[in-house]
């Protein structure tokens, strides 16, 4: 019997073996957390300064690369899709055996703070435990989330994935992750999505609900739902201590903490448990208008988008400067809101036009425009009408070509030079983002070419390229070599004395923005269509040098003042000079000129600090015809 046992053992502990050593990393999944862990460990363990940790929320909100750039450090997420924080201080625990970073940032929300109960967030912690060692505070933690029937599984890829044979990770090759969807970055993941129309209509009201967050006072706090979930964090806070490791807990932003009494106490009980540990908690959903996150800033209601994530990075940026959590020689401080704005995907407009071409059957074009970042063009279409656009998107696809002048040729590259010209055509839904302003957008790689002989988009029926009927919108002699602003300010030249004479004011006496943007009075001018001009004059003794650190932002309303009624335009605060005096221009469309609202206001690029709001109230802009 003896030597039987001993049998039983040995083949045991030799199957284990093989099976941890051989099947389970074969058969384990090859996801953007398995890559980010992968490449972690392929650095040197005293390179890392800053580690970032949490759920799909911090994934999608921290943008590593502007991190990097801006405060010329080392940083990396290992943040992953539900995961909840008893399993990242599992994770925590395991990669502080080998690396030493100054700061942890640990991203919370409540809904990361239960144990998983559902099928799906019990999936979604394998994707930690299957990247990191065995230890027995590991093993505790698969016992106390998962049942008996389910250990098996938890504990080996190759019994959770055996029936998947043929698509185990033989070659141990790396996922090949989708850069025409997102940016990846060590860890992060940044989507070019924006929130659809069904979610947009569940937020109508996010406006008011942002304005009362946090309203509670704390002795309305009952602190029973999340006493007990928060010793979690307790153990994060612990965790970095023993390691000398400061900690920074933060909570990114999503539109379910203005629905819920349970986000308002969470805030409030983080805060409380901050100070009684001397660390700090900052909370971007206070941020909202400091930020000017916007709906078209989410991929849904719980995620940003690349263009969200990169006004949260630089708000962390400052922040992490602020408090003294890294430093920068004065020079790059001076150079930050410059670097965070090169550093940014955020678009600029440099084409726009009036049309009414047929697009899609029935389905007109009232307007194009054409947007630049540092990587992409955006072309987006204003349509006649929603209805039905995405049925025809899943009918027809769109053909993208530009041909430069010959000059310009040589800078072609790849598969273009052969064609002499620039082709992208775009599959339906699979490329084509809708939101619900009757638009439609596509993107495509920048190009090195800036001015085009002629741009032409059109719309086929699949496969029907050559034989079927097609909507053509043709587009000559385009310049995209600067921002409309810039091309307006270089347009007018001496003569924009007489434009400004023919202006609408709508201010006539000074009024400060802040200390450092004071006007002496605000005008308009319909300059054709609904495309309108508004000027402000700069009062004398301004130090206009200080204007660069500022974006302006307009935004107005038409009809009942909500989130569905509300248009927004930022600018950059370019001064321009007529005759002794120095203005801002901002060149916005309106289709309806009853605005129930209009507020202009700054915002400092670098602290987020909102200037005054100047506001009108029950505003009807008017025509050229009628100046």
């Amino acid at each position: 019997m003896i030597k039987l046992a001993v049998k039983i053992l040995v083949f045991s502990l030799v199957f284990i073996v093989i099976l941890k050593t051989i099947f389970d990393p074969v058969f384990k999944k090859n996801n953007s957390f398995k890559n980010s862990i992968d490449q972690l460990y392929q650095l040197d363990k005293d390179s890392l300064d800053l580690l970032i940790f949490g759920s799909s929320h911090a994934r999608n909100s921290y943008n590593t690369d502007i991190i990097d750039k801006a405060l010329h450090i080392n940083s990396f997420s290992l943040a992953s899709g539900g995961q909840k924080i008893a399993v990242t201080n599992n994770l925590i625990d395991d990669i502080l055996k080998q690396f030493k970073p100054k700061l942890i940032i640990l991203d919370v929300f409540p809904g990361s703070l239960d144990y998983p109960k559902l099928e799906h967030q019990k999936s979604n912690q394998l994707q930690v435990f299957d990247n990191t060692k065995w230890t027995t505070n590991k093993m505790e933690l698969l016992t106390s989330m998962y049942s008996f029937d389910e250990l098996p599984s938890a504990v080996s890829p190759t019994v959770r994935n055996h029936q998947n044979w043929n698509k185990a990770n033989w070659m141990f090759s790396e996922q090949k992750l989708d850069s025409t969807r997102a940016f990846f970055n060590k860890g992060f993941s940044g989507s070019f999505s924006i929130m659809d129309d069904s979610e947009r209509m569940n937020l109508l009201d996010y406006e008011q609900r942002k304005d009362k967050y946090l309203s509670l006072s704390t002795n309305e706090i009952d602190p029973s739902k999340l006493k007990n979930e928060l010793e979690e964090i307790k153990n994060a806070i612990e965790i970095c201590k023993e390691n000398n490791i400061e900690l920074l807990l933060v909570c990114s932003p999503y539109f379910d903490a203005f629905y819920s009494k349970l986000a308002s106490d969470f805030h409030f009980l983080v805060t409380e448990l901050c100070e009684e540990n001397n660390i700090k908690f900052l909370d971007f959903n206070t941020k909202f208008d400091e930020l000017s996150l916007t709906l078209d800033d989410f991929r849904d209601r719980s995620h940003v988008n690349l263009f969200g994530a990169d006004k949260v990075t630089g708000s962390l940026v400052t922040y992490l400067l602020n408090e003294d959590y890294f430093e920068i020689n004065n020079s790059d401080i001076e150079n930050l809101p410059k670097t965070l704005k090169t550093l940014s995907s955020a678009f600029e407009l440099t084409f726009e036009k009036e049309l009414n071409k047929e697009l899609f059957p029935d389905v007109f074009v009232k307007r194009i425009s054409m947007f630049e970042n540092k990587e992409h063009r955006k072309i987006e279409l204003i349509l006649n009408k929603k209805e039905g656009v995405s049925d025809l998107l899943k009918k027809h696809n769109l053909e993208y070509i530009a041909t430069p002048y010959e000059a310009d040729k040589k800078l072609l590259e790849g598969k273009f030079k052969e064609l002499n010209r620039e082709i992208q055509t775009f599959y339906s839904l699979k490329d084509i983002s809708i939101n619900g302003q009757n638009k439609i957008s596509v993107r495509i790689p920048k190009s090195n070419i800036l001015k085009y002989k002629n741009i032409r988009l059109f719309s086929f029926v699949k496969a029907k390229r050559q034989s079927g009927q097609k909507h053509i919108i043709d587009l000559p002699d385009l310049d995209l070599s600067k921002t409309i602003e810039s091309k307006f300010i270089n347009e007018q030249g001496s003569s924009l004395g007489l434009l400004l004479e023919k202006t609408e004011q709508l201010l006539s006496e000074p009024f400060e923005f802040n200390e450092t943007i004071k006007v002496e009075e605000i005008a308009y001018l319909n300059s054709k269509a609904n495309e309108y001009k508004f000027s402000f004059k700069i009062k004398q003794d301004s130090n206009t040098k200080e204007f660069e650190k500022y974006n302006g932002y307009i935004r107005y309303y038409n009809g009942e003042v909500t989130e569905a009624n509300k248009n927004v335009r930022g600018f950059p605060v370019t001064v321009l000079e007529s005759d002794g005096f120095k203005y801002i221009f901002v060149t916005v469309h309106i289709e309806d000129v009853n605005l129930s609202k209009l507020d202009f206001f700054f915002i400092k690029k670098e602290s987020k600090e909102i200037s005054r709001f100047y506001t009108m109230k029950g505003l009807k802009l008017k025509k050229d015809s009628d100046l």
